[in-house]
């Protein structure tokens, strides 16, 4: 560090000569180009940028060498130690002698303390000990625990402790509970370890009885209440029904697991009852799509009846009859086929038709079916010949519609799919990056 000027002039004076020689670069950059490299088609400031880069080299170079040096005791005749408390370590050094040279390994020692050095620092320690123990108190009236540190601050010794009464003062700093009213003197000896060398100190304090604060001064009450009423040959501890002339309330630390159990069963219910609900809204929703699937193929099929001369009813049961044998057959659930059958089922059991078709629309969840029914019942009131035209244009609307509806599934599914996708990603962040950062 003191040689830091040094450095700071070889660093100064390479820059100012770095700073003035910028146009000497680009011309020494042109003769050299065209002396010796003009076969190698290279433009002069290409090789004004190398000869400074090499400048700038050498200006790192010699500021190494001046720093190896400067920082080379070795060749001034000495190795550093570590300063007090330091560790020791060995260097690795050549040696030449007659004219042979060798390896040699010296190890090198922390430095030592003087006799008069250590000497101070005992007596320091010493004159700082009484401090750290007593903690602000006066030595001829203690009431409050002593402190027995270890190490002192600022000072490289270690402590031990002995106290001649440990029923008064113990040997961690406690004030016992006997200690008489009057106090009692108590001597402290203290030993002073540092290089190898004990040094005793002795300090003599008179130990009162143990201020207590306010808590403290309680829970004594509180024992020698619960003690004067108690017998130790008693069944039963009887605890004290005032202390220090106040009543008092006793309450034990009651569990709360009835709470919490009330809690969980208010939980568990509510969560009964919203999955109930969910489960409901879903097969609601099931229900409204597998309808809106089936309706392009109940209208188709119902305009293919129609055209080939059947009754409305007539149509209606021949779906149904159809859909049965499906089902006998192994076949899956179609909502929209169950409405059928079941507009079936009310007609065989003595509904009219025309009440049939209104209670499928009121029962529906979907516009498209009342809208059926609407156009079913309409025919049976006033007739109307152009009833197979009108369930070709609702089953052109309809297959439209399931195209639609086709579409926009497809989408839902992306979406989901976007979910599962970023996890993947993670997944293959953390494969490529724990390696990554593993070789680190």
């Amino acid at each position: 560090m003191e040689k830091l000027w040094i450095y700071g002039a070889v660093l100064a004076g390479f820059g100012i000569l770095f700073i003035a020689s910028r146009g000497f670069f680009g011309a020494a950059g042109h003769l050299i180009n065209r002396r010796f490299l003009e076969s190698l088609g290279l433009e002069d400031k290409v090789v004004g940028q190398a000869l400074a880069v090499l400048f700038a080299a050498n200006i790192l170079g010699c500021l190494l060498t001046v720093n190896a040096v400067l920082t080379d005791t070795v060749a001034q005749g000495y190795l550093p130690r570590e300063n007090y408390g330091g560790v020791d370590y060995e260097e690795n050094l050549s040696l030449t002698m007659d004219g042979e040279t060798r390896e040699i390994t010296v190890g090198v020692l922390p430095r030592a303390y003087t006799e008069a050095e250590i000497e101070a620092i005992l007596d320091a320690a010493e004159a700082a000990l009484p401090a750290a123990v007593l903690g602000g108190q006066d030595p001829g009236h203690v009431s409050a625990d002593l402190t027995f540190p270890a190490l002192l601050p600022d000072l490289p010794v270690s402590l031990s402790y002995m106290v001649d009464k440990p029923a008064i003062l113990d040997w961690d700093g406690r004030i016992g509970e006997k200690v008489p009213e009057a106090g009692a003197e108590v001597t402290v000896s203290a030993d002073i370890c540092f290089e190898e060398r004990v040094r005793e100190t002795f300090l003599k304090v008179k130990v009162f009885p143990r201020k207590l604060n306010e808590e403290e001064r309680l829970t004594s009450l509180i024992r020698e209440s619960i003690a004067a009423r108690n017998d130790a040959s008693d069944e039963r501890l009887y605890l004290p029904e005032e202390i220090d002339g106040q009543e008092v309330a006793w309450a034990g630390n009651r569990t709360d697991a009835g709470r919490v159990f009330l809690g969980l069963g208010v939980v568990i219910s509510l969560m009964m009852i919203l999955t109930r609900l969910e489960r409901r809204r879903e097969a609601e929703e099931k229900r409204r799509e597998g309808m809106l699937l089936d309706y392009p193929h109940i209208v188709g099929k119902l305009t293919l009846l129609v055209s080939a001369g059947m009754s409305l009813r007539m149509a209606f049961e021949k779906m149904g009859e159809d859909y049965r044998k499906s089902l006998a057959a192994g076949g899956a659930r179609r909502e929209g086929f169950e409405e059928i059958l079941r507009v079936t089922r009310d007609m065989a059991n003595g509904i009219p038709e025309l009440q049939s078709y209104a209670n499928m629309g009121r029962r529906s969840p979907e516009a498209r079916y009342k809208s059926l029914a609407t156009l079913l019942s309409q025919n049976l009131r006033r007739g109307s010949g152009e009833m197979v035209r009108i369930l070709e244009r609702e089953a052109a609307e309809a297959f439209d519609e399931r195209r639609k509806q086709a579409r926009i599934q497809g989408e839902k599914a992306g979406t989901k799919l976007t979910f599962p996708m970023f996890i993947l990603l993670a997944v293959v962040m953390v494969i490529l990056m724990v390696p990554a950062f593993a070789s680190f």
